[in-house]
């Protein structure tokens, strides 16, 4: 797995890593030496490694970003008959407040909860 970053019409490679984690002691650790690899909320990417008894976490970083962020959206799928719960994982979310508006599939959710990291709901 590598960290691209790309031209900002978004067609040109400008840099390529290795995408790495930072250990508990200060290192790096090269998150596809794991066992699995992983999404997590929020755009983390978890890499779980036997051998090392150890789980990883590379959590996105953009010191670019002021705006408000969705990066994933987790337990969206529903019955018809409504009641499904989800929640949004992102950035900058601290100013909404419960009576922000979320659509999913033309229909309107009920938002539950909402931190600058989360925003929780019912649809």
């Amino acid at each position: 797995m590598y960290n691209v970053k790309l031209s900002e019409d978004g067609t040109k490679v400008l840099n390529k890593s290795i995408l790495e984690s930072e250990t508990d002691n200060g290192g790096k650790v090269n998150l596809t030496s794991g066992l699995d690899v992983l999404t997590g909320f929020g755009g983390s990417i978890i890499s779980i490694d036997h051998s090392a008894k150890a789980v990883y976490v590379a959590k996105p970083f953009d010191d670019g970003i002021t705006n408000m962020v969705a990066y994933d959206i987790s337990d969206w799928r529903a019955p018809a008959t409504g009641g499904g719960q989800f929640t949004i994982g992102g950035l900058n979310f601290s100013g909404l407040t419960t009576d922000t508006s979320v659509t999913i599939g033309n229909k309107t959710a009920t938002i539950t909860s909402v931190t600058g990291k989360r925003i929780a709901g019912i649809f």
